[in-house]
């Protein structure tokens, strides 16, 4: 039998529906948080981003869905963005998918703006060309240069 780990993940949906907070699904490896996915929500497949969880808010003893996809062409979303989402939602009283996922870009949050459902396959050249692009702005490079020390401060 294969030991799989539960990760939490933040999908979009409001904070006060009956699937609100996060959602916990069984993963073949650890992710760290920020780790943008897909995951089954209902019949569908959605995107969502793997969050913290408190270490007193273990799931419980239940069988959990798998993940679908790990878009691991995109290194996990930094830990102070993601810190600054938990505030916003708290503030906003939204719920921490529905705001995360609505402020990334299309492309990122796994929704093409041709209305289609982008999948680990269509990453290549369409991810290439919009990071390109992203580049280019003046707050892209703020990001991939707050991005880079961030690395070069955790230990090896």
């Amino acid at each position: 039998m294969t030991e799989t780990a539960a990760v939490s993940v933040a999908v979009e949906t409001p904070r006060h529906s009956a699937v609100g907070g996060l959602l916990d699904y069984a993963s073949e490896r650890t992710l760290p948080p920020g780790t943008l996915v897909r995951v089954p929500l209902g019949r569908r497949e959605v995107p969502g981003i793997v969050w913290h969880r408190p270490r007193d808010a273990a799931p419980g003893p239940v069988e959990l869905r798998p993940l679908a996809a790990v878009l691991a062409a995109l290194p996990p979303l930094a830990t102070e963005w993601r810190e600054l989402i938990d505030f916003a939602a708290a503030y906003y009283q939204r719920g921490v998918g529905e705001l995360a996922l609505a402020v990334l870009p299309p492309e990122y949050a796994g929704r093409s703006l041709r209305g289609r459902m982008l999948t680990p396959d269509d990453l290549d050249a369409d991810w290439r060309a919009e990071i390109e692009r992203f580049r280019q702005r003046p707050a892209g490079q703020f990001v991939l240069r707050m991005y880079r020390e961030e690395r070069l401060q955790q230990p090896a």
